[in-house]
């Protein structure tokens, strides 16, 4: 939480007051939701949070996984020069400046943070390009960023993985997923402005058993529902998830369903709205997801509705 509190006030001056437009605020409340829900502080036979424990297990996947979206993501921008560097302890008995995972993900955000992230504070102070396009650059870079980071540390995290009830090992791997989700919507709602406005999500605040999905069923179905939700993205076949990002690229095509994409979602994936709700809002994704966007596209649709009447009147000839 240190390191991303100095990485929020040290990176750029264009995030406005008290710095609440920075993206990184949603990285470290991902840390606060992890930490609270067990998962930093988990283990094979350590399944529950201890009162004010805020130590993360050597054992802990979660833990593994999040230093390359904070302690990783902060020794890139020292090698980066925008930040001092730091030496890690070794007190755990892990040597993390030496774990091969770690220092790949090191040089892939000492990349970012020379490449997009500084041709954005430049375009901003050239006058390049609107905040407004420049954010949108900027987030693009980002999420492919943060895929990259995810599929440089599973590999490395196996051991950890394998540690884990079936469960919460199939959440965890369906949660790797979101990235390129929220990549699709072109999802620009990081920033603590957006996360007081609209929220974090509905993430399960236990670590996940056959007993706890019955306590989230019962007593949070918003929690359950994201659960699950999550759950499907591990079962998904790759196919299928590249239709479901594919769906949405096409929605974040329109502007306006950009920006309001995360009360889309909270009408479609949540218990909150009425069902008449849930009807509009679909209809309207849908007709605007296959509206024609392109020359080509009209062509193709217009090609396809002449080839449907020929044939319709040879059929009946």
């Amino acid at each position: 939480m240190a390191l991303g509190k100095f990485i929020i006030e040290n990176t750029g001056s264009v995030w406005g007051d008290d710095f609440a437009m920075h993206w990184h605020w949603a990285y470290l409340a991902q840390l606060d939701w992890q930490r609270r829900s067990g998962r930093l502080s988990c283990s094979a036979t350590k399944l529950k949070l201890e009162k004010d424990d805020f130590k993360i297990s050597t054992d802990s996947w979660f833990g593994y996984m999040n230093i390359g979206f904070t302690v990783a993501l902060y020794k890139g921008a020292a090698k980066a020069g925008l930040v001092p560097d730091i030496l890690l302890s070794t007190e755990s008995g892990v040597d993390v400046d030496s774990d091969p995972g770690f220092k790949k993900c090191v040089d892939i955000w000492e990349s970012s943070w020379s490449e997009p992230h500084k041709e954005f504070l430049d375009n901003l102070s050239s006058g390049k390009s609107s905040k407004e396009q420049a954010i949108d650059t900027l987030y693009s870079e980002l999420w492919s960023t943060h895929t990259l980071i995810i599929k440089t540390s599973l590999p490395h995290a196996k051991r950890l993985e394998d540690l884990m009830p079936e469960l919460e090992r199939n959440f965890g791997l369906g949660f790797c997923h979101i990235a390129e989700l929220l990549e699709a919507m072109s999802w620009t709602f990081l920033s603590l402005e957006a996360l007081m406005e609209i929220g974090g999500r509905y993430l399960p605040n236990l670590t996940l058993d056959e007993d706890t999905m019955i306590s989230l069923k019962e007593n949070r179905k918003n929690e359950y529902m994201a659960t699950n939700q999550i759950l499907d993205f591990y079962n998904a076949r790759p196919v299928q998830l590249s239709i479901m990002f594919g769906f949405f690229r096409r929605l974040a095509r329109w502007k306006i369903e950009r920006q309001r994409m995360p009360k889309t979602l909270k009408v479609l994936t949540t218990d909150e709205s009425h069902i008449t709700e849930k009807m509009i809002v679909l209809g309207r994704v849908v007709a605007k997801v296959v509206f024609p966007q392109s020359i080509l596209e009209i062509s193709l649709w217009i090609l396809t509705i002449v080839g449907l009447i020929v044939g319709s009147l040879y059929w009946h000839s």
